[in-house]
């Protein structure tokens, strides 16, 4: 199997969107809201330029599920066909664990258009070897779900990470890092309990674009 892919311009990853299930069970985070995968869908059909659907949903055994969205083609670029053991090595050690299926349902079913290729990833190792050497092409990255201000920032495919990949000029070509309000959430504290809000705008060191795309500002470095 041929896994290198052409003529691609935008990754969307997709960050912690949980069913509420886990919540219940005691994951941390908030419960995905109601209008948060919704969107997330909406903009991913719509958007053209978006061809690779990126899940990081991340379970705290440290383990990826056979039904996550995207595994089998991720075993076989991570695992399967790469050259690299370290990879190799990376991916099976958390493959097939105890983990139960962490991926909100509404995301589990075949959503996505046919141009666009759909991945599992969970570190920031295999993010740079997949833009580095499967997909070159890619120039723009949009990092969705929950919660803004924690795991979308923070996670190893979050977007504070691929700045420094940027910023250490780790890609072969910097990407350009980019979100929309209305597909993350922030999260805040209600009587002990963890809920999450919508997002008009994000704050400095993002600027909205004309075409209603927020993008970090390309010198930010924290």
């Amino acid at each position: 199997m041929d896994t290198k892919i052409y003529n691609e311009q935008s990754m969307a990853i997709l960050i912690d969107c949980l069913p509420p299930s886990l919540v219940t069970l005691g994951y941390p985070g908030p419960p995905t809201p109601d209008w948060l995968i919704p969107n997330i869908k909406e903009f991913c059909r719509k958007k053209e330029e978006i061809k690779t659907i990126v899940y990081s949903s991340y379970c705290r055994h440290g383990t990826i599920e056979s039904t996550s969205p995207g595994y089998n083609t991720s075993t076989n670029i991570f695992s399967k066909e790469t050259k690299l053991d370290v990879l190799r090595q990376e991916w099976n050690l958390v493959c097939d664990g105890i983990c139960p299926s962490i991926t909100h349902p509404d995301l589990q079913s075949d959503w996505h258009r046919p141009d666009q290729s759909v991945l599992s990833m969970f570190s920031t190792t295999q993010l740079l070897y997949y833009c580095n050497s499967i997909n070159t092409n890619i120039n723009k990255i949009y990092f969705f779900g929950l919660a803004w201000d924690v795991c979308v920032k923070h996670r190893p495919t979050g977007w504070m990470q691929v700045n420094s990949l940027n910023y250490h000029n780790l890609f072969h070509t910097n990407k350009q890092i980019l979100s929309v309000p209305n597909c993350v959430g922030k999260t805040f504290d209600y009587r002990d309990s963890m809920a999450c809000y919508r997002i008009e705008y994000f704050d400095h060191p993002w600027q909205q674009l004309e075409n209603g795309d927020w993008a970090l500002s390309a010198d930010t470095w924290n």
